[in-house]
């Protein structure tokens, strides 16, 4: 339902974050150092907001995740971006760092196509402001890639999924399969309870699910 449409992510971003990290190091754009995975695992497993905000800063920033996703995964600009993440900071050192917006999100960029005047900021599944956004069926067409290989190599890949695995006890998606030793669940999820007058909680789930039957790419928000 409205899968193609913006949808307000929660923490579903770090999964193809994580990702992006790995293919940066694989490209030869970035050099991995012993403390970044003291900052991917804890966004993986227990999605620290802080941590994330190191792992952008590692990998140089939003606008070049942003780019990533549209010219190498392959996501529509307008339904898939994160533009701010900026109320987290990440501790380097003496230091606290705190990552830039990509503000191309808000004010516009002609030659990407993108509107100004905060015309992305809004998503489902209310118009709400919207400062990270996934169209479901987007982020699951990602996810199909990553697994059939066509975005990170083998190593890397193998990688990605070491850091993300979950138990059946962490998927919402998962815990009413039926028993399967093969069941291997590489996923993301993303929670905020409701707030104010809003009366609604948010939940996303997206990612890998390997079974005895095949592989599956799943995004439910």
């Amino acid at each position: 339902y409205d899968g193609d449409t913006r949808h307000y992510s929660l923490s579903t971003f770090k999964g193809p974050l994580a990702a992006y990290y790995l293919w940066l190091a694989e490209q030869g754009h970035l050099t991995p150092q012993p403390q970044d995975e003291e900052w991917l695992l804890p966004m993986l497993a227990i999605s620290s907001n802080p941590a994330t905000t190191c792992v952008i800063q590692r990998v140089g920033g939003l606008a070049g995740f942003n780019d990533w996703l549209a010219e190498v995964a392959g996501m529509p600009r307008q339904t898939n971006f994160v533009y701010s993440w900026n109320n987290y900071g990440c501790r380097m050192g003496r230091d606290v760092i705190f990552v830039s917006a990509d503000l191309r999100y808000r004010q516009g960029d002609a030659a990407l196509d993108l509107p100004g005047g905060s015309a992305l900021l809004r998503c489902l599944p209310r118009p709400r402001f919207c400062e990270k956004a996934f169209a479901p069926v987007e982020l699951a067409r990602f996810y199909a890639r990553l697994a059939r290989g066509e975005i990170l190599n083998d190593d890397a890949l193998a990688t990605w999924k070491e850091w993300i695995e979950k138990d059946r006890s962490a998927s919402a998606l998962a815990r009413t399969l039926p028993d399967d030793p093969d069941l291997r669940l590489y996923i993301k999820n993303g929670y905020q309870a409701r707030e104010g007058e809003e009366g609604i909680n948010y939940y996303n789930e997206a990612g890998i699910i390997e079974t005895r039957y095949g592989t599956y790419a799943l995004a439910v928000f």
